[in-house]
């Protein structure tokens, strides 16, 4: 039983999520998982971070980003906001994840968030792996807004119909059903709903802090962003186990939820199978520029004049 955690938010989520990458790899390393990942939301600031963190601990990295969905945005901004996590395969998926959060930037108004609809992930999809399942995705919203199962589904085949079938995954979440119902409703229409599209699912309990007594930490974090007190009653409070922990505890938390071991098994293995999948080597402290095509007529003044284009 080999687990590595596919959904993880570190400090980049800013103040939606506590800890610095290098501390967040560290735990991770502690409890042998053989890849750390990073998905924070809205943009991949922490890739180079993480880049470097994990070459102290001889374990891979890996890069991706929670983006605001909507189907089409050219209907307008969307009044709720869900989710749609990416990962990056290669060095050209990495890029494509910059090209992706980089456009979805900048078609938006300012004050609005990024959003990626369906016309821009057809133009930005080239080595990416797509998910969704937990409460704040854009599947989970709408499970939980009671859309129609139909509508749903239809919006699930178009994604999976620009990604692949092999690179789409539901994600079903680990945490305690008895405290979390709502993740109940979720993992269990998204069970559903996979069996009829085909794809594979992995586990993850979306990690948003290091250990379990950052819980306090935590909600201290979204209270500042909030603007709200730690003792106002109408500040957002954790509810579940959002810290990193091994395939052990996914196991326990599974099975108290009603999974037979078989089952949990292989969801948890699936995790380490799409990171099995991924290999992303970046050539550090290259010095990038554009290569931009000139006329043969300024190749030849250039050949002429460099000699006068340095300055004491």
């Amino acid at each position: 039983m080999a687990y590595v955690g596919l959904h993880h938010h570190t400090t980049y989520s800013f103040l939606e999520a506590i800890g610095v990458v290098k501390k967040h790899v560290a735990r991770v390393a502690d409890i042998w998982m053989t890849a750390m990942t990073i998905t924070d939301y809205n943009g991949v600031y922490g890739a180079m971070d993480l880049y470097k963190s994990v070459k102290d601990y001889n374990i891979k990295p890996i890069i991706g980003v929670d983006l605001p969905w909507t189907m089409d945005l050219s209907q307008g901004e969307p009044r709720s906001v869900g989710y749609i996590t990416f990962l990056a395969r290669s060095v050209e998926g990495y890029h494509t994840l910059l090209r992706l959060v980089s456009a979805a930037y900048m078609r938006r108004s300012p004050g609005e968030l990024p959003f990626v609809d369906l016309s821009l992930l057809r133009e930005h999809n080239d080595d990416l792996i797509a998910f969704w399942g937990w409460v704040d995705s854009r599947y989970g919203q709408a499970v939980l807004r009671g859309e129609t199962p139909s509508t749903i589904q239809d919006q699930a085949r178009m994604i999976i119909d620009v990604m692949g079938q092999k690179y789409t995954f539901g994600e079903i979440i680990a945490q305690d059903y008895a405290l979390l119902p709502d993740v109940r409703r979720v993992n269990e229409a998204l069970l559903v709903d996979v069996e009829i599209r085909g794809i594979k699912t992995f586990v993850s309990n979306n990690v948003h802090y290091i250990r379990a007594d950052d819980a306090e930490a935590f909600e201290v974090a979204r209270a500042i962003k909030d603007n709200k007190k730690i003792y106002d009653e109408d500040r957002r409070k954790t509810i579940g186990q959002y810290h990193i922990v091994d395939g052990a505890r996914i196991m326990e938390t599974m099975k108290r939820n009603g999974y037979d071991e078989d089952t949990i098994n292989q969801r948890i293995d699936q995790t380490q199978t799409i990171a099995d999948s991924i290999h992303i080597k970046l050539d550090m402290g290259d010095t990038l520029f554009p290569n931009y095509q000139v006329s043969d007529e300024m190749t030849e003044l250039y050949k002429q004049e460099k000699g006068n284009l340095v300055v004491d």
